[in-house]
């Protein structure tokens, strides 16, 4: 807790206007961190407790965990761990860690008996994709504020999408947000082999709610230039495929 309580703090020195503690990550290659800490409760209460003292009130400080690690009776111990003064939002993606992102396994209702009944804003996660999911996430869960993740890979506009009623990103413009991506790693340093790899870890999900990405990705995928890829991509925004 201590040591995480001392990144929030030098996170804030170097301009970060909010701090996450994500609790929610599922990978197998996660030990004692992400949603491996489920299990500890007491030790989750902790570290919210550290940091929210050591920044709360001074930036956003929000909490993202799953709804349990094995079972979703576990939320609201989970809750009650995470909901600590200082803490503005906690973010419930509404699987268990066992769960990892099985469709069938999503259950945004869950959340709805305590909508309302946590100091911190409930924010509601998991499998938003379109409009139509936003609104049947917020009908199900009774939160007021959603998180869109890999949906906001699939479609960069989605918060449009959802909150203005926006048409979802056409592929010309997906393929300059690629280009943006890859100049914004460039400056960063980033080695070309690894902006390449990025890049095809973004049209990746991109396919998943784009057509033309979709029909793009297999070409895309098989470059190992990173000049070919860049000069394909600037190909894809003036529609010269």
């Amino acid at each position: 807790p201590a040591d995480l309580a001392r990144t929030a703090r030098q996170a804030l020195r170097l301009g970060a206007r909010g701090v996450d503690i994500n609790f929610g990550c599922p990978s197998r290659f996660v030990h004692h961190s992400g949603a491996m800490l489920l299990r500890e409760p007491g030790l989750i209460h902790e570290i919210m407790l550290a940091v929210a003292a050591e920044v709360g009130g001074e930036c956003t400080l929000s909490a993202k965990a799953r709804a349990g690690f094995s079972d979703k009776s576990e939320l609201a111990g989970i809750l009650q761990a995470l909901d600590v003064p200082g803490v503005d939002e906690i973010i419930i993606h509404c699987r268990t860690r066992g769960d990892l992102y099985r469709s069938e396994a999503l259950d945004w209702s869950i959340l709805a008996p305590f909508a309302g009944a946590t100091q911190a804003r409930l924010v509601a996660n998991g499998d938003i994709m379109t409009r139509a999911d936003a609104l049947a996430c917020a009908a199900a869960s009774g939160c007021g504020a959603l998180m869109v993740g890999r949906g906001a890979l699939a479609a960069p506009n989605l918060p449009g999408v959802i909150k203005m009623g926006e048409a979802p990103m056409g592929f010309a413009k997906l393929a300059t947000v690629a280009l943006g991506l890859d100049a914004a790693l460039g400056a960063r340093g980033v080695p070309p082999a690894s902006r390449l790899d990025r890049l095809k870890q973004f049209l990746g999900y991109a396919r998943r709610g784009n057509a033309g990405a979709r029909e793009f990705f297999p070409r895309f995928c098989r470059l190992t230039d990173h000049g070919e890829a860049q000069a394909l991509l600037n190909k894809a925004t003036e529609g010269d495929l």
